[in-house]
């Protein structure tokens, strides 16, 4: 019976193994490979099926559940249909009674249905919440699932048999908790080690472009400021309508200029002063700094910011931080729409949000945010968010995204509190 159990315990995490073969990111599993993931979790499913655990009542059981259940929670809904066709399509091939497929089907409905319920909640937890969550949420799941089988003994007169194999499913209950967190430790390890090699090849791309900008951007803005002074007084003894095209080189070096210093930023974020902030003056301010282009956009700001929140940074980059952001936000909204911005406290930080209702992003689309010349715009060259990912770093806190196409983008930026 241990060789069982072990060889069900193998079976159910190989399928973390084969998407490390098959360099297959963990993050985006249900974004891309949707058939794919399902498959691998299928056949892990069928594999428990096939080498189940005997136990002493002459009863059958197995993890089959296990690899679903890691299929709804990092797959999605897709890709656990699959899964799901499989086990009732090997099932009905295995034979037996003819409840068994129909079982199999309503069981896998069960728990598709329970588990997309709690998958946006388990996402948004901590590791050990998660271990919480999946916990209580398979006790539930099988109890429901029991639930079904007594009413089921009872239409068919076996009560008797369902007590006599008690002891055994409550055994396969506790087996199927260790083996859900053991493939959720697995997976989530996994996850982070994927986002951590990211993270190292987004800074080295960062750290070239730092020092590409160091090196060149110093020696352009000195001519630019040189053609941009004799525009100008060559624009005062010239007629129209070469002063009209005049005035357009002049704009034009301007934002060259902004891009230029966009870049200097971006390499050397230069901290003038490091000093206490509050948070809700300080994005008060940036508020109405941005109110009239969030006017010209028919946009409103919607503000709920918690009082006696301080942060250690610099005032100017803080400005520039969220000018950026609301910039971006009110550009993604629609117009007659409403960006929200809310500032709390948790145990040892202060987070920001700032939820825009605009064309939102897909999971690639964010991954990539804050890349080099990236931008979602089509006249963007991605140096605003560029420098904004710089000075929340330099300010030691962090920023991340989430987002859904045609739903809108909500930004978390997170900074140690005083």
């Amino acid at each position: 019976m241990t060789k069982e159990i072990v060889l069900n315990f193998l079976l159910m995490i190989s399928p973390v193994v084969l998407f490390q073969l098959l360099n297959v990111k963990l993050t985006n599993l249900e974004q891309k490979s949707n058939w794919l993931s399902g498959t691998i979790f299928g056949i892990s499913s069928l594999l428990c099926m096939t080498y189940p655990i005997h136990v002493e009542s002459g009863f059958n059981l197995d993890l089959r559940w296990m690899p679903f259940v890691a299929s709804i929670l990092y797959g999605g809904f897709y890709s656990s249909i699959l899964p799901m066709i499989m086990m009732v399509a090997y099932r009905f091939y295995l034979g037996g009674e003819a409840i068994a497929p129909i079982a199999v089907f309503v069981e896998s409905v069960l728990l598709l249905l329970f588990y997309m319920t709690i998958k946006k909640r388990y996402h948004l937890a901590t590791l050990s919440r998660k271990f919480v969550l999946a916990t209580v949420s398979t006790i539930i799941a099988f109890f429901l699932m029991l639930l079904c089988l007594f009413i089921y003994s009872k239409l068919i007169d076996e009560v008797d048999f369902l007590f006599s194999i008690l002891p055994s499913l409550v055994s396969y209950i506790t087996l199927s908790i260790i083996a859900l967190n053991i493939i959720i430790l697995v997976i989530e390890r996994l996850i982070t080690n994927q986002r951590a090699q990211e993270e190292l090849h987004l800074a080295e791309k960062r750290h070239l472009v730092s020092d590409l900008a160091a090196s060149i951007a110093h020696e352009i803005r000195n001519p630019l400021t040189v053609v941009k002074g004799f525009i100008q007084l060559t624009s005062e003894n010239i007629e129209e309508p070469y002063r009209g095209y005049m005035d357009t080189s002049y704009k034009e070096l301007n934002r060259a200029e902004k891009i230029i210093s966009d870049y200097l930023t971006f390499a050397k974020p230069q901290t003038r002063q490091r000093e206490r902030i509050s948070i809700k003056q300080e994005l008060e301010n940036a508020i109405g700094i941005i109110q009239s282009f969030a006017h010209f956009h028919n946009i409103s700001i919607e503000k709920e910011l918690e009082s006696e929140l301080y942060i250690v940074g610099d005032k100017l980059h803080f400005h520039q931080i969220f000018l950026n952001l609301f910039r971006n936000s009110i550009e993604a909204t629609k117009n007659g729409s409403s960006i929200e911005v809310t500032a709390c406290r948790t145990k040892k930080k202060v987070q920001i949000y700032i939820k825009d209702y605009g064309e939102g992003m897909t999971k690639d689309q964010v991954s990539r945010l804050g890349s080099p010349f990236y931008s979602t715009k089509e006249k963007g060259t991605g140096l605003g968010l560029m420098v904004t990912f710089r000075l929340v770093e330099n300010m030691h806190g962090n920023i991340h995204f989430s987002s859904e196409k045609g739903k809108g983008t909500t930004t978390i930026l997170t900074f140690p509190k005083v």
